[in-house]
């Protein structure tokens, strides 16, 4: 979990994860009490119960630990878990680069202990690692829809990451026009 703090997201401890859920989810749900055209129902319990199985499961991954990360990795533009995941993505195939869609990589990471639990929201998504020549302009062109998806859907103060790479570095300089960034 990141909390933003006005410039950037900060990593969440584990521990004080439950508190911050608690505390975006009543703050979410007072906005959503006052839309008139919002209706708040309770649980299902049907649903409650169905969900009640998997809880033994989920605490046996939130024990289990697999890694550790040094520092707070929050998530950012070509920073935090996004580049591990690239460079990741680039040693299991071999290949010499490798570029990571921000987009699925959904948190950042605390400090300490990293359960299988935490990697699995970190990259909830069953993706497949593929690998494709490419040559130097088809990965130009891969940096620039990157960046123009981002300032198309979030304007040019983006603050949203790019892509995540492993293997090349760039720099981006949206003064210029799409395909000259």
């Amino acid at each position: 979990i990141a909390e933003h703090d006005g410039s950037r997201y900060v990593a969440v401890p584990p521990g004080a994860q439950q508190a911050a859920w608690h505390g975006v989810a009543d703050a979410l749900l007072r906005r959503l009490a006052a839309e008139p055209a919002v209706a708040i129902v309770d649980a299902d319990p049907e649903g409650a119960r169905r969900l009640a199985a998997y809880a033994e499961g989920v605490a046996e991954l939130r024990g289990e630990i697999v890694a550790e990360a040094a520092e707070e990795m929050p998530r950012g533009r070509n920073r935090g878990p996004g580049p591990w995941v690239a460079d990741s993505m680039a040693w299991k195939t071999g290949a010499q680069i490798a570029l990571n869609n921000p987009g699925g990589v959904r948190t950042g990471l605390a400090e300490g202990p990293v359960s299988v639990a935490e990697v699995y929201e970190l990259l909830p998504f069953g993706n497949t690692l593929v690998t494709v020549p490419l040559s130097g302009a088809d990965v130009v062109k891969a940096l620039e829809e990157a960046v123009g998806y981002q300032v198309s859907r979030y304007g040019p103060d983006v603050r949203a990451p790019y892509v995540s790479v492993s293997g090349i570095s760039f720099v981006i300089d949206l003064g210029k026009p799409r395909g000259q960034r």
